[in-house]
């Protein structure tokens, strides 16, 4: 059985450009993201304390770092929102409205479906974009970020981010060494990615064989009368 492993993580990639470029629209339009000249800052300064921890290694202990990531997430929470948002209507909404397709899917003809080759249904998209694609544990970060203070936070990340890289580390191992390419959200939500062709010859033995059906209905009807 031939896996579109490649494709997957091509369309992935096209799908995180669209993500990108429709969030960074909003985040910049002032009373949905008042605070986004702050977070610019933060993330400016982030990058240059990541910038100096290559050079020297040791700062990556400084207590400074902490800060800055706990002033970066708390300034960038609208930031995040809105990403959020925008990741949740395009891998749920809009690959169900689109039969199991997103524009990277469209793209490199592979879809989603379900064990039977048949059109997923919401809760299985909702599912599977739930675990592969961070909205969990990005929204009880987001939550976390607004309720806790600095010292709880930056404890709970850790064990959030540990959560997170585990699901994608072992979906991606799933998909490299099972025979039928499920990842562990397809083994949850009971979809597969497979690739275009191979739904399009399933619809089109099932459409001859309503075809063979009807005709050989309308022959007996004949033959009866």
């Amino acid at each position: 059985m031939k896996k579109p492993t490649l494709r997957r993580v091509c369309a992935y990639i096209v799908d995180l450009i669209v993500i990108t470029i429709i969030s960074s629209m909003f985040v910049r339009i002032e009373f949905l993201n008042p605070k986004y000249d702050e977070y610019q800052k933060a993330y400016d300064e982030y990058i240059d304390f990541a910038g100096e921890v290559m050079n020297n290694p040791e700062k990556a202990n400084d207590t400074n770092l902490n800060d800055i990531s706990y002033n970066l997430s708390k300034t960038g929470l609208a930031t995040n929102v809105i990403t959020l948002v925008v990741t949740a209507l395009y891998f749920v909404g809009f690959q169900y409205i689109n039969q199991g397709q997103t524009l990277g899917k469209k793209l490199f003809k592979i879809k989603v479906v379900d064990s039977n080759n048949n059109r997923p249904k919401f809760y299985q998209i909702l599912i599977r974009a739930l675990l592969i694609n961070s909205i969990i544990t990005n929204t009880v970060s987001d939550v976390l970020i607004s309720t806790l203070s600095k010292s709880a936070y930056i404890a709970s990340l850790q064990y959030i981010q540990l959560v997170d890289m585990a699901i994608m580390a072992a979906s991606f191992i799933l998909i490299m060494f099972r025979e039928d390419g499920k990842g562990l959200h397809d083994m949850i939500a009971g979809t597969k990615v497979v690739f275009e062709s191979e739904v399009n010859k399933e619809e089109t033995k099932i459409k001859e064989a309503k075809v063979v059906k009807t005709s050989k209905k309308s022959k007996n009807k004949k033959e009866e009368d």
